[in-house]
């Protein structure tokens, strides 16, 4: 048996993380950890500046289809938003949903 890959492994922690705060029933609507998780997971893509294009497919994309981006904007510290670009965080969730022909792609019958 093969140890699960880093990928397999990110996974796991990002799905304990949304887990945590779904059932410690805080107000808020998202976390400190699921704002440091999509800082590192679309680190590329968010950064001020030119970005790295933005794949649907990607671990980023698919986290953040989970997660509310704009409260995630509404938790960033000052130095955070000295470097990372807030529209591009807010717009995440939009940029990364599946267009409804790509959601029936999906699925298999």
């Amino acid at each position: 048996m093969m140890a699960p890959g880093k990928g397999t492994l990110l996974l796991l922690v990002l799905a304990m993380v949304i887990c945590v705060g779904c059932v410690s029933g805080t107000a808020a609507s998202c976390t400190k950890a699921q704002k440091d998780s999509v800082l590192v997971l679309c680190n590329g893509s968010i950064k001020k500046g030119k970005s790295d294009p933005l794949s649907k497919k990607s671990m980023c994309c698919k986290y953040v289809r989970n997660i509310d981006t704009i409260c995630i904007v509404s938790l960033l510290t000052d130095k955070e938003k000295k470097q990372y670009n807030e529209y591009k965080i807010r717009n995440l969730r939009k940029d990364c949903s599946l267009a409804p022909s790509a959601a029936l792609d999906l699925v298999t019958v």
